[in-house]
């Protein structure tokens, strides 16, 4: 006999804390959600969840350190410390959240991490509701296709032929039902329809959670089986689904823990990477060879000290030229963020890094001819203020190009030039008739002095 079960599920958090940088979308708020998670712990606890329970992709682990390329020489240690202090973090802020909670990690978590903090054991256990909840720690195969072998296949096995009267609920990443094709991606399991037929012929599977897709799924019933995969806690609002079990049937509601992004409303300044922050040299290799400019790390910390966002919006053609992959900009971009981190401390990260790998005719494939997002089209600022909820009014472009320049003006935003990078060459070569009055500074750390006295 079955009693009244609430759950809450977390799931594709991303977190980063200790680790440098941002995940590889500026659309997953990674370093937000830490600072969200305890209110959605909280809301879950007065919504009168008895267990959260979270399914993956917990940490943001930089794919460069998830795999074993050794391509570029990074100081891999430092990297996994910082990931094992994002896990012991993230246990500190569940342990303090006042339910009970279970988790399992995701292909962006890194195991032997995950691992050191967080017990493998009990692989499943019973709640006095009537309830037995199975966890899997299924893994992505050739291609990223997820599959469950193995142990799980095994576990599998044995709770659906059980001869216990606990009905089961089963946790995993990956996707087991609906089929999401055409996604560009492969989020279901390999044998998706096989387990979705032993799930519901066996009677014993009231309800299946997934993460992994992170736009989520419509709860499903299949006689009396209930999928879901809950939508991504790194997006803003940072979603939280609630599952109340009752009677049979199972219903759903998805809880945004915030009204929007935590840099809704903020003025913000737009700022050119190669050239700007860093020497233009970084532009086509490898993050060995990164270093900063002058002065950038405490521009960007007096700026966002000041309550304003700082966006990196940076055109990355090298990877449509064929030097480097999009992972490889990431981690520059990570080690970017790490350098900035080390010289001003946290707030010298900026809220978002915003990149296009368009080239043109020289691109190395056809998948890399549009330019229509890179600069000087103004796209990049327009998703970054769409997404992040910025104040477009008021907005700055520091660069030292005159695509920057010329990005600003359609945008709206005051172009702003600096003197690094490319900066003296395109001050010796622009139409003084087309950019009169035009704001030029040695450096952005000048740059952002103005910035801060020009708005009081």
């Amino acid at each position: 006999m079955q009693n009244p079960l609430t759950i809450a599920q977390i799931t594709d958090l991303h977190l980063r804390r200790h680790l440098p940088g941002h995940p590889n979308s500026f659309r997953r708020r990674g370093r937000e959600a830490f600072e969200v998670l305890p209110s959605a712990l909280e809301l879950a606890r007065e919504r009168g969840a008895t267990l959260v329970v979270l399914t993956g992709d917990l940490v943001d682990v930089p794919e460069s350190i998830l795999g074993s390329d050794d391509y570029y020489p990074l100081p891999r240690e430092r990297w996994l410390e910082a990931a094992l202090a994002d896990y012991r973090l993230l246990k500190k802020t569940l342990d303090a959240g006042g339910v009970p909670y279970t988790v399992l990690p995701g292909n962006h978590d890194h195991e032997p991490s995950f691992w050191q903090v967080f017990a493998r054991a009990p692989l499943w256990f019973d709640l006095p509701q009537g309830f037995r909840v199975v966890r899997f720690f299924d893994r992505e195969g050739d291609g990223h296709v997820p599959r469950r072998l193995d142990r799980e296949r095994r576990q599998l096995e044995g709770m659906l032929a059980d001869a216990s009267d606990f009905l089961q609920i089963h946790l995993q990443h990956y996707v087991i039902n609906p089929t999401l094709e055409g996604q560009g991606y492969p989020y279901n399991y390999l044998e998706a329809e096989h387990l979705r037929t032993a799930l519901v012929a066996s009677r014993k599977v009231r309800l299946a959670l997934s993460g992994h897709y992170h736009p989520g799924t419509d709860l499903l019933c299949e006689e009396g089986c209930y999928f879901c995969t809950a939508p991504a806690f790194t997006l803003a609002p940072h979603p939280m689904t609630i599952y109340h079990l009752e009677g049979g049937q199972v219903r759903r509601e998805v809880v945004a823990t915030q009204t929007g992004p935590l840099t809704a409303g903020k003025p913000v300044v737009f700022v050119d990477r190669d050239g700007v922050l860093n020497a233009q040299e970084s532009y086509s290799t490898g993050p060995e060879n990164l270093t900063l400019i002058a002065g950038a790390a405490d521009a960007v910390a007096r700026l966002r000290s000041a309550g304003w966002a700082v966006v990196v919006v940076t055109n990355q053609s090298a990877i449509g030229l064929g030097y480097v992959t999009e992972s490889t900009v990431c981690l520059v971009n990570d080690r970017l963020c790490q350098l900035l981190s080390e010289q001003a401390g946290s707030e010298a990260i900026p809220d978002a890094i915003v990149m296009n790998a368009g080239a043109g005719s020289r691109a190395v494939h056809p998948m890399w001819q549009d330019l229509s997002r890179a600069k000087p089209s103004p796209w990049m600022l327009e998703q970054a203020v769409k997404e992040l909820g910025l104040r477009q009014d008021g907005a700055f472009l520091v660069g030292d190009r005159e695509s920057d320049l010329s990005a600003a003006r359609t945008f709206g935003a005051t172009p702003v030039l600096v003197r690094t990078g490319a900066g003296r060459e395109t001050e010796s070569s622009l139409d003084l008739r087309k950019w009169a009055a035009l704001d030029i500074f040695d450096d952005l750390s000048t740059a952002v002095a103005m910035i801060l006295s020009r708005e009081g």
